[in-house]
């Protein structure tokens, strides 16, 4: 059914999660990134945490995201 199709597709994208981290640190490093930029990164993060769980504590468990998360949750626009 549905279910089987999205594990499926869940575990395609598991491979390229080291990936996928690597970039979103590489957007938490960059001093000139925009809230547009920091809510789209934190909005990967919760999406890939909610699909994967407990599998992402040792990706999400880092310096730049734990920063990233900080910026997020002070930055002055709503939607960040």
């Amino acid at each position: 059914g549905d279910s089987t199709l999205a594990l499926v597709e869940l575990q395609l994208v598991t491979g390229q999660l080291p990936f996928m981290v690597q970039f979103i640190e590489t957007i938490a490093r960059d001093p000139n990134k925009s809230d547009s930029i920091i809510g789209s990164a934190i909005g990967l993060i919760g999406d890939l945490v909610t699909s994967y769980g407990q599998q992402m504590i040792e990706y999400v468990e880092r310096d730049p995201i734990d920063k990233l998360l900080t910026e997020g949750k002070r930055s002055k626009i709503m939607k960040t």
